[in-house]
Protein backbone atom coordinates (compact mmCIF):
# COMPACT_ATOMS: atom_id res chain seq x y z
CA UNK A 1 0.00 0.00 0.00
CA UNK A 2 2.74 2.21 0.77
CA UNK A 3 4.05 4.66 3.00
CA UNK A 4 1.42 6.82 4.26
CA UNK A 5 0.92 10.62 3.14
CA UNK A 6 2.69 13.38 4.56
CA UNK A 7 1.79 17.26 4.55
CA UNK A 8 3.38 17.06 0.95
CA UNK A 9 2.13 14.12 -0.61
CA UNK A 10 -1.76 14.60 -0.39
CA UNK A 11 -3.35 11.77 -0.60
CA UNK A 12 -5.44 10.59 -3.66
CA UNK A 13 -7.64 7.58 -4.32
CA UNK A 14 -8.34 6.59 -8.69
CA UNK A 15 -11.49 4.63 -8.75
CA UNK A 16 -11.47 2.98 -11.98
CA UNK A 17 -12.40 -0.44 -13.19
CA UNK A 18 -9.47 -1.00 -15.94
CA UNK A 19 -6.61 -1.70 -13.44
CA UNK A 20 -4.09 -0.51 -16.88
CA UNK A 21 -5.41 2.81 -16.10
CA UNK A 22 -5.29 2.49 -12.31
CA UNK A 23 -1.82 1.43 -12.43
CA UNK A 24 -0.85 4.11 -14.71
CA UNK A 25 -2.54 6.51 -12.86
CA UNK A 26 -0.82 5.65 -9.69
CA UNK A 27 2.75 5.61 -11.33
CA UNK A 28 2.25 8.84 -12.38
CA UNK A 29 1.05 10.23 -9.15
CA UNK A 30 3.98 8.42 -7.22
CA UNK A 31 6.61 10.26 -9.73
CA UNK A 32 4.82 13.80 -8.91
CA UNK A 33 5.21 13.04 -5.45
CA UNK A 34 1.78 12.27 -4.33
CA UNK A 35 0.79 9.34 -2.58
CA UNK A 36 -2.25 7.58 -3.71
CA UNK A 37 -4.25 4.20 -3.64
CA UNK A 38 -6.56 2.61 -6.26
CA UNK A 39 -9.67 1.11 -6.21
CA UNK A 40 -11.62 -1.44 -8.95
CA UNK A 41 -14.95 -0.05 -8.09
CA UNK A 42 -17.06 2.50 -5.84
CA UNK A 43 -18.39 -0.36 -3.42
CA UNK A 44 -14.46 -1.15 -3.10
CA UNK A 45 -13.98 2.38 -1.61
CA UNK A 46 -17.36 2.49 -0.31
CA UNK A 47 -16.38 0.16 2.56
CA UNK A 48 -13.16 1.39 3.13
CA UNK A 49 -14.58 5.20 3.36
CA UNK A 50 -14.74 4.80 7.53
CA UNK A 51 -10.73 4.05 6.90
CA UNK A 52 -9.74 6.31 5.23
CA UNK A 53 -7.59 9.44 5.37
CA UNK A 54 -9.79 12.57 3.67
CA UNK A 55 -8.03 13.44 0.03
CA UNK A 56 -8.68 13.91 -3.51
CA UNK A 57 -11.16 11.56 -5.30
CA UNK A 58 -10.17 11.03 -9.21
CA UNK A 59 -13.26 8.85 -10.29
CA UNK A 60 -14.10 7.49 -13.86
CA UNK A 61 -17.28 8.59 -15.17
CA UNK A 62 -18.11 4.91 -16.39
CA UNK A 63 -17.52 2.20 -13.81
CA UNK A 64 -18.35 -1.55 -13.47
CA UNK A 65 -21.98 -0.90 -11.39
CA UNK A 66 -23.39 2.51 -11.66
CA UNK A 67 -21.49 5.62 -12.32
CA UNK A 68 -18.93 8.01 -10.92
CA UNK A 69 -21.60 10.26 -10.67
CA UNK A 70 -23.53 7.67 -8.63
CA UNK A 71 -20.77 7.55 -6.64
CA UNK A 72 -19.98 11.43 -6.05
CA UNK A 73 -23.68 11.30 -4.84
CA UNK A 74 -23.55 8.17 -2.70
CA UNK A 75 -20.45 10.28 -0.85
CA UNK A 76 -22.28 13.37 -0.25
CA UNK A 77 -25.27 11.00 1.39
CA UNK A 78 -22.67 10.03 3.68
CA UNK A 79 -21.68 13.79 4.39
CA UNK A 80 -18.32 13.08 2.36
CA UNK A 81 -17.60 16.37 0.21
CA UNK A 82 -13.73 15.17 -0.42
CA UNK A 83 -12.36 17.35 -3.80
CA UNK A 84 -13.59 15.24 -6.51
CA UNK A 85 -12.73 15.27 -10.48
CA UNK A 86 -14.51 12.61 -12.58
CA UNK A 87 -12.72 11.45 -15.66
CA UNK A 88 -14.43 10.33 -18.74
CA UNK A 89 -13.43 9.52 -22.26
CA UNK A 90 -16.57 10.59 -23.90
CA UNK A 91 -16.57 14.15 -23.58
CA UNK A 92 -20.05 14.30 -23.12
CA UNK A 93 -21.54 18.12 -21.88
CA UNK A 94 -23.95 16.70 -20.03
CA UNK A 95 -22.09 14.49 -18.09
CA UNK A 96 -19.55 17.57 -16.89
CA UNK A 97 -22.94 19.61 -16.11
CA UNK A 98 -24.03 17.17 -14.02
CA UNK A 99 -20.56 16.68 -12.71
CA UNK A 100 -20.01 19.97 -11.77
CA UNK A 101 -23.65 20.32 -9.65
CA UNK A 102 -21.95 17.71 -7.50
CA UNK A 103 -19.27 19.87 -6.59
CA UNK A 104 -16.90 17.82 -9.00
CA UNK A 105 -13.68 20.10 -9.29
CA UNK A 106 -12.72 19.37 -12.58
CA UNK A 107 -14.20 16.96 -15.40
CA UNK A 108 -11.05 15.38 -16.97
CA UNK A 109 -11.21 13.61 -20.74
CA UNK A 110 -8.99 10.97 -21.39
CA UNK A 111 -6.29 11.09 -22.61
CA UNK A 112 -5.16 13.89 -20.33
CA UNK A 113 -1.69 15.60 -19.69
CA UNK A 114 0.55 14.78 -17.09
CA UNK A 115 0.05 19.09 -15.97
CA UNK A 116 -4.00 18.77 -15.64
CA UNK A 117 -3.95 15.45 -13.84
CA UNK A 118 -1.04 17.29 -11.46
CA UNK A 119 -2.72 20.88 -11.24
CA UNK A 120 -6.52 19.18 -10.63
CA UNK A 121 -5.10 17.55 -7.97
CA UNK A 122 -3.37 20.27 -6.42
CA UNK A 123 -6.53 22.11 -6.64
CA UNK A 124 -8.18 19.41 -4.87
CA UNK A 125 -5.80 19.41 -1.90
CA UNK A 126 -6.32 23.65 -1.58
CA UNK A 127 -9.71 22.66 -1.04
CA UNK A 128 -9.55 20.02 1.22
CA UNK A 129 -9.66 21.59 4.24
CA UNK A 130 -12.59 23.25 3.61
CA UNK A 131 -14.29 20.26 2.13
CA UNK A 132 -13.52 18.43 5.62
CA UNK A 133 -14.85 21.34 7.43
CA UNK A 134 -18.01 20.66 5.48
CA UNK A 135 -17.84 17.33 5.85
CA UNK A 136 -17.40 17.34 9.74
CA UNK A 137 -20.43 19.77 9.99
CA UNK A 138 -23.09 17.91 7.96
CA UNK A 139 -22.16 14.87 9.76
CA UNK A 140 -23.14 16.79 13.00
CA UNK A 141 -25.98 18.19 11.27
CA UNK A 142 -27.49 15.35 10.05
CA UNK A 143 -26.63 13.61 13.46
CA UNK A 144 -28.19 16.92 16.00
CA UNK A 145 -31.62 16.86 13.55
CA UNK A 146 -31.81 13.37 13.42
CA UNK A 147 -32.24 13.49 17.84
CA UNK A 148 -34.87 16.27 17.76
CA UNK A 149 -38.55 15.46 18.24
CA UNK A 150 -40.84 16.37 15.89
CA UNK A 151 -42.01 19.42 18.11
CA UNK A 152 -38.29 20.15 18.93
CA UNK A 153 -37.85 20.59 15.69
CA UNK A 154 -40.83 22.77 15.08
CA UNK A 155 -39.23 24.72 18.11
CA UNK A 156 -36.00 24.86 16.40
CA UNK A 157 -37.32 26.32 13.52
CA UNK A 158 -38.90 28.73 15.44
CA UNK A 159 -35.64 30.27 17.65
CA UNK A 160 -33.96 30.64 14.23
CA UNK A 161 -36.71 32.24 12.53
CA UNK A 162 -36.49 34.60 15.81
CA UNK A 163 -39.56 34.30 17.28
CA UNK A 164 -40.29 34.49 20.95
CA UNK A 165 -41.51 31.30 23.27
CA UNK A 166 -44.98 33.02 22.95
CA UNK A 167 -45.01 33.12 19.23
CA UNK A 168 -44.14 29.59 18.76
CA UNK A 169 -46.78 28.76 20.95
CA UNK A 170 -49.32 30.73 19.03
CA UNK A 171 -48.16 29.35 15.83
CA UNK A 172 -48.14 25.27 17.03
CA UNK A 173 -51.37 25.77 19.18
CA UNK A 174 -49.39 24.86 22.38
CA UNK A 175 -48.85 26.58 25.79
CA UNK A 176 -46.10 28.79 26.62
CA UNK A 177 -44.59 26.58 29.08
CA UNK A 178 -45.21 23.68 27.08
CA UNK A 179 -42.92 25.42 24.45
CA UNK A 180 -40.48 26.93 27.06
CA UNK A 181 -40.12 22.85 27.62
CA UNK A 182 -39.12 22.19 23.99
CA UNK A 183 -36.50 24.40 24.25
CA UNK A 184 -35.11 23.53 26.99
CA UNK A 185 -34.53 19.92 25.75
CA UNK A 186 -33.92 20.94 22.07
CA UNK A 187 -31.14 23.44 23.41
CA UNK A 188 -29.94 20.69 25.58
CA UNK A 189 -29.59 18.34 22.88
CA UNK A 190 -27.69 20.71 20.48
CA UNK A 191 -24.95 21.51 23.30
CA UNK A 192 -26.61 24.98 24.21
CA UNK A 193 -24.85 26.91 21.35
CA UNK A 194 -25.77 30.93 20.56
CA UNK A 195 -27.95 31.86 17.39
CA UNK A 196 -25.11 31.94 15.13
CA UNK A 197 -24.19 28.05 15.70
CA UNK A 198 -28.30 27.89 14.83
CA UNK A 199 -28.49 29.08 12.02
CA UNK A 200 -25.34 27.30 10.45
CA UNK A 201 -27.10 24.26 11.78
CA UNK A 202 -30.37 25.13 9.87
CA UNK A 203 -28.45 26.00 7.04
CA UNK A 204 -26.92 22.77 6.92
CA UNK A 205 -30.01 20.71 7.50
CA UNK A 206 -31.59 22.35 4.49
CA UNK A 207 -28.89 21.83 2.27
CA UNK A 208 -28.94 18.10 3.69
CA UNK A 209 -32.40 17.93 2.82
CA UNK A 210 -32.51 19.95 -0.29
CA UNK A 211 -34.69 22.41 1.06
CA UNK A 212 -34.26 25.67 -0.76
Amino acid sequence: MGSLPTESQPQVYVIDDDRGVRTSLVLLLHANGMHSRPFATAQDLLDELDNLAPGVLLIDVRLQAGSGLDLLAELHRRDCYWPAAIMTGHGEIPLAVQAMELGAIAVLEKPFSHQSLSSTVLKGQARLPRAIAKSARFRTARQLGASLSPRQREVFDGVVEGLTSKEIARRHGLSHRTVESYRVDMMNKLGGGNLLDLLELKAALAEIQGEP
